[in-house]
């Protein structure tokens, strides 16, 4: 057993710095949440399991000495509900004092803790030889513990064991220190818990915590919110004396940061005035200037005539975690920046003029710009190129995956279809093209999938195209009648095979007909868990006879961004549409 620290530190409180000043308030602002919200013993014992299992432990343990010197298992709790039957079968069977709690007689003995960072297999039986009692801990997967003991006004009330499983980092001195520090509250709680029971002096516990914390704890007057008690905490933090808080007038809404000002105290007002706790983050001036950020957890003590009779708080200092959300959101900004310049490198600047054909395109990200996407689209003039015909080319594909690598295949797909549009006329042997150059790209399990089709503008109106499907989702087009079908003939994944099984196929379009490309970011658009569906995505489609090119994008964007409004885009989506014109609107 490599014991690492037996003992209570001198310095826990010095050591419990090293934990983040986020994560340590927040232990300390829900111990005084929990350990206030009870006057009784056995609720207090059940709240400091509650806290260290939340924070702390995969599950843990309370145990208690009787007035016959007995151990009693007051109270356990785990930080996985669904874990709450293991353990609680795991609890039955072992006596208290035995099995992980087998530290625990010592620790009460001692008031010493005891940390054991690794606990190895052939040292998890702790049980004396009992086979089932050591099945059972086995079972659990002991890792590593941590025993505290909860001491109150000078005397070890009980003991607190805390576990984690093979699958968590095992314990630390920065643990020891903290759960150190959560039991001492605990243990002032369970002494003026049990002072209440006696006494009936409620305020006796509260007073107790003050200045324990390192948060402030106020009181105020729901009416006015001028503060009746303000711990010396609030000097620490902000450097003004405690008589200030309590004496001048407005002195807490004067220092709040005019930015916040108005809403906080606004929002206090209307919360108090019914009844609700609430939750408030604002700034702060301090005496120096600085600028303070606090979590303020406000609790409103209600009459039985259903009016605040007082509010009681706990403002936390957040200033770190704030200062590190901003530089997050500068980060996220200037990555977005560039990801959408590379972006754009990869799409079109604009669509070209085709005579004889209306065009129109629309893209969206699902990453609010903060990566490069794999769907693309094109559209470009082939000319009198050698072997490729005249005409216009005309691309959409999507590249498995995002980030620089799907980047830079997505490069090369734009880039090898283009090349290989100006020399062959049939879209299946474009295709075949770009497969050989994603299987040459070295890029892994990476693939694409891309529908190419050759477009040719007719003197008499009507427009010829040519098309191939490789794994991508087949176009629909749109009759001047307003019928939907689907053109073209399902391919194979691009980067998979040598050989990929791809088929063309030749459509007409008519005056007032228009062909729709889209990536799967259409059909895949999720509400909950149901999809928008092909057979939604032709109905928006059909929604859209006589329409313009770009009024068609626009109309089927939104559309599918509508169906998926509450949980936002949950893929990328490109949309190309290309429209003949009636003879009216040539």
């Amino acid at each position: 057993m490599d014991e690492v620290s037996e003992g209570h530190q001198a310095d826990a409180a010095t050591t419990a710095l090293a934990v983040t000043a986020v994560d340590r308030a927040g232990v300390l602002a829900e111990a005084a949440q929990v350990l206030l919200s009870s006057l009784e013993v056995e609720a207090t014992l059940a709240g400091v399991a509650r806290v260290m299992a939340r924070w702390l432990a995969d599950w843990c343990t309370v145990a208690t000495v009787d007035d016959g010197g007995a151990l009693r298992r007051a109270a356990w709790a785990t930080c996985d509900p669904s874990c709450e039957e293991a353990v609680r079968a795991l609890t039955e069977h072992l006596a208290p004092g035995t099995g992980p709690e087998a530290h625990v007689g010592h620790t009460i003995a001692t008031g010493r803790s005891r940390l054991v960072a690794q606990v190895f297999e052939d040292e998890q039986d702790f049980c004396a030889g009992q086979s089932e009692q050591a099945s059972l801990v086995r079972h659990a997967g002991l890792s590593s513990l941590i025993v505290v003991p909860i001491v109150g006004r000078g005397r070890t009330l009980g003991a607190v064991t805390l576990v984690r499983g093979e699958y968590r980092e095992p314990y630390g001195p920065h643990e020891l220190a903290l759960a150190e520090e959560v039991a001492r509250l605990g243990g002032l709680a369970v002494e003026n818990a049990g002072t209440h029971e006696a006494l009936g002096v409620a305020e006796l516990r509260f007073r107790s915590f003050v200045d324990s914390l390192g948060a402030i704890l106020w009181e105020a007057d729901p009416t006015t919110l001028a503060m009746s008690f303000v711990s010396r905490r609030a000097e620490d933090l902000l450097g003004f004396p405690v008589e200030r808080w309590l004496d001048e007038p407005g002195f807490w809404a004067g220092k709040i940061h005019p930015a916040d000002r108005d809403y906080t105290v606004s929002y206090r007002r209307v919360a108090t005035g019914e009844g609700r706790d609430h939750e408030l983050e604002y700034r702060m001036v301090a005496a120096d200037g600085r600028k303070v950020w606090f979590q303020d957890l406000v609790f409103v003590d209600v009459g039985e005539d259903g009016r605040a009779q007082r509010l009681v708080g706990i403002m936390v200092d957040v200033t770190r975690r704030k200062r590190a959300e901003h530089v997050l959101w500068e980060s996220r900004q200037r990555f977005a920046t560039l990801a959408r310049t590379l972006q754009a490198s990869l799409l079109p600047p604009h669509l070209p003029e085709i005579p004889g054909l209306d065009v129109a395109a629309r893209y969206r990200s699902a990453e609010e710009g903060l990566e490069v996407v794999g769907d693309f689209y094109d559209l470009f003039d082939l000319g009198t190129a050698a072997g490729g015909g005249e005409g216009w080319g005309v691309v959409i594909g999507d590249v498995c995956g995002k980030g620089p690598e799907a980047a830079a295949l997505t490069a090369v797909a734009r880039h090898t279809v283009r090349a290989a549009a100006m020399r062959e006329p049939r879209p299946s042997r474009v295709l075949v093209q770009l497969n050989d150059a994603v299987l040459h790209q070295d890029a892994g399990e990476r693939f694409c999938t891309a529908v190419y089709a050759r477009v040719l503008p007719g003197a008499d109106g009507v427009v010829s195209m040519a098309l191939s499907c490789g794994g991508h989702p087949l176009p629909l087009v749109l009759r001047a009648d307003g019928a939907v079908e689907t053109a073209g003939c399902p391919g194979t994944l691009l980067g998979l095979f040598d050989e990929p099984d791809l088929t063309d196929t030749d459509v007409e379009l008519a005056p007032g007909d228009a062909a729709v490309f889209f990536t799967d970011g259409a059909t895949e658009a999720k509400r909950r868990s149901v999809l928008l569906g092909e057979d939604r995505l032709r109905a928006i489609v059909s929604t859209c006879t006589g329409l313009r090119a770009a009024e068609m994008a626009h109309r089927l964007e939104d559309a599918i961004m509508a169906f998926q409004e509450e949980s936002g885009p949950s893929d990328d989506l490109a949309i190309v549409v290309l429209r003949v014109p009636e003879a009216d609107r040539s």
